[in-house]
């Protein structure tokens, strides 16, 4: 009795494990779905899934959080001023808000708590001289003053002192301490 000898001969195939990272940023308010879990919180998250081939598998998920900013201020202009917030134009007092889109992408709200001046009253009374005689116009309502025309002496404090040959009517400009 003989004996065939018999060969065979076996193909093994290997299937890599993959990892893959994901890098992902979201705002600081918004949650970011992996692995079953709702995440929200910034670091390093790690899953083990099968492949296709039932090899391990990892994946890496580095979150990362964009702030979102709140900021209020406080902002003064003086009446028949406005300002613009955003697409708002403003002229009345009153807390407004604009809802901004951050650098990366996140929305931010700034909040403006405007404050309008009154202007000043001003007031010098009209002064009777005789000719040769100085006029002296003492103002009245303000901390600085413009006189136009700009003829004579005007003082530190806005008093203009001026001889005039004939009548003259002058402009009285002021600026309070509130810059109005």
């Amino acid at each position: 009795p003989g004996t065939c000898p018999s060969e065979d001969s076996v193909l093994v195939t290997v299937y890599p494990g993959h990892e893959t990272t994901l890098d992902i940023e979201i705002c600081a308010n918004e949650t970011y779905s992996f692995s079953g879990q709702n995440l929200s919180d910034p670091g390093v998250y790690i899953d083990s899934v099968f492949s296709q081939f039932g090899c391990d598998s990892v994946v890496n998920l580095i979150l990362t959080n964009s702030p979102i900013y709140f900021d209020t201020l406080e902002v003064f202009i003086c009446e028949g001023e406005s300002y613009v917030l955003g697409t708002q134009v403003l002229s009345s007092q009153g807390l407004f808000t604009e809802v901004f889109q951050s650098v990366n992408g996140c929305d931010s709200s700034v909040s403006i708590d405007l404050i309008v001046h009154p202007l000043p009253e001003l007031s010098c009374p009209d002064t009777l001289i005789c000719m040769g005689d100085t006029a002296v116009l003492v103002p009245n309502g303000a901390v600085n003053y413009t006189w136009d025309p700009v003829i004579g002496t005007v003082d530190a404090d806005g008093t203009l002192m001026y001889s005039p040959p004939v009548n003259t009517t002058f402009q009285l400009l002021g600026v309070d301490t509130n810059s109005c």
